[in-house]
């Protein structure tokens, strides 16, 4: 079997809000940025660079903005699928909340949520139970 040495050298990241070369746009309405990582690596001493794209759309843009998904540093066995999974469900609960007005974002809620304890125990005893979940 070949032994493979892989060290990473470095990573760089691009990122654009000019989405209009984007065909097709009826498929992605809920498109608001495009952004590409380079991975600059060496394997077996050789340097090798990877391209990844990802459109940067709906859920995943809320996650990272609101929630700072992007910035997560665990690592640990299943930890990363698991917090995606409990912030998706914080997102999903928030926005069902209407107890704090109509018109709040969920940026806003989220503060209100971490500023004050009586608003989680609303959403968890109140908005929760009230909408059948």
């Amino acid at each position: 079997m070949k032994k493979i040495t892989v060290e990473l050298k470095k990573r760089k990241y691009y990122m654009s809000y000019e989405y209009d070369c984007i065909p097709n746009k009826t498929k992605w309405q809920s498109v608001k940025a495009i952004g590409r990582i380079d991975v600059i690596r060496i394997e077996n001493d050789k340097k090798k660079v990877t391209k990844h794209w990802n459109i940067e759309c709906g859920l995943h843009w809320r996650l990272d903005v609101i929630l700072d998904e992007d910035h997560s540093r665990n690592r640990e066995g299943n930890s990363i699928n698991n917090l995606s999974l409990i912030r998706k469900i914080v997102f999903n609960l928030a926005r069902l909340d209407t107890s704090m007005g109509e018109k709040l974002t969920l940026k806003q809620k989220m503060t209100r949520y971490t500023s004050n304890f009586q608003n989680i125990e609303n959403l968890i005893f109140n908005v929760i139970s009230y909408s059948g979940i």
